[in-house]
């Protein structure tokens, strides 16, 4: 047979060994994966544009929620709440439960209003001397879920507006209870108040704050007062801040204390103790570490080593 000079009529072999039926398999099954892995990436895109949407959605319904109960607040109370009586704070009100849900920490009408919250709780607890009737009524047992979660959000409140404006009241956080006009010292005057070891919910309160980071956030209070503790020659004793310190620390090792504590890193000895110029600024707070390690002897001086 001659050659017809058509090359298309002679056989073709695949050195590979793949005929090319094996290979359009192979082309057909990476296409379909490919085909697949776009369809798994446009529900993954589309799952999570609809994740982002609804929470936008549900942000923008809760800060209209807040804005409908601060306005109400307002009309009740007045803007810096000065007129609140002592049954704002009994179980049976709700302004507690609505100025905590729209309090925004980077609002300054709110941070004002807070303090002025905090003000006439320590004239109320002057005039009747019992706080825990003040927010339960006559009968704690009854209402104590709800009250100990008020009180533990308060406090907290307390703490978070504090770190928010920490840079504007750094000079304000060495300064004594009798200089009660500025701003900060309602505030820790307050967790003091709250935060007494004598009262029913106050271990609970410390283990909400262990369980929210908030002495992470005292820490940070702390370190940004550094530069107005570097400018005293001589620290003023008996600060306000040296005395949350102090009623926190009473917690430690005492036995009527019945805290909870999970992560021994980011507990009161770890965030609080362990700051080098603590006891340069807080001397008070060193006599009452040394009272405290003479009186539990080696058991509270391993607590604090060991951040437990």
């Amino acid at each position: 047979m001659f050659f017809s000079g058509d090359p298309s009529t002679r056989k073709r072999i695949d050195l590979g060994g793949r005929s090319s039926k094996e290979r359009d398999r192979k082309n057909l099954l990476e296409q379909t994966r490919l085909e697949r892995n776009r369809r798994m990436w446009l529900r993954q895109q589309n799952s999570a544009a609809i994740k982002i949407q609804k929470c936008y959605r549900g942000r923008k319904v809760v800060r209209n929620e807040q804005s409908k109960l601060r306005e109400k607040c307002h009309k009740i109370y007045g803007k810096y709440c000065q007129n609140l009586d002592r049954s704002a704070f009994g179980p049976d009100s709700d302004f507690l439960r609505q100025f905590l849900f729209f309090f925004n920490a980077e609002n300054n009408d709110d941070v004002l209003a807070l303090v002025n919250i905090c003000r006439l709780l320590q004239q109320f607890v002057q005039q009747s001397g019992d706080v825990v009737r003040l927010f339960s009524g006559l009968d704690y047992s009854s209402t104590c879920p709800l009250v100990n979660y008020r009180v533990k959000q308060l406090v907290y409140t307390c703490i978070r507006a504090l770190h928010q404006n920490r840079n504007q009241l750094k000079d304000q956080f060495l300064l004594v209870p009798e200089e009660s006009s500025v701003t900060a010292i309602p505030l820790l005057e307050v967790l003091v108040l709250l935060i007494d070891i004598k009262l029913p919910w106050s271990c609970k309160i410390v283990g909400h704050m262990f369980q929210n980071n908030a002495f992470g956030l005292l820490r940070e209070i702390i370190l940004t007062a550094k530069d107005d503790v570097d400018n005293r020659i001589y620290p003023a004793k008996g600060s306000s801040l040296e005395r949350v310190l102090t009623v926190v620390m009473c917690h430690i090792g005492q036995k009527p204390c019945i805290c909870s504590y999970f992560d021994p890193r980011y507990d009161f000895s770890s965030q609080i103790l362990t700051i080098p110029f603590l006891w340069n600024a807080f001397p008070d707070l060193r006599q009452v570490c040394f009272v405290l390690i003479l009186f539990y002897g080696s058991f509270f001086f391993i607590w604090v080593i060991s951040g437990r």
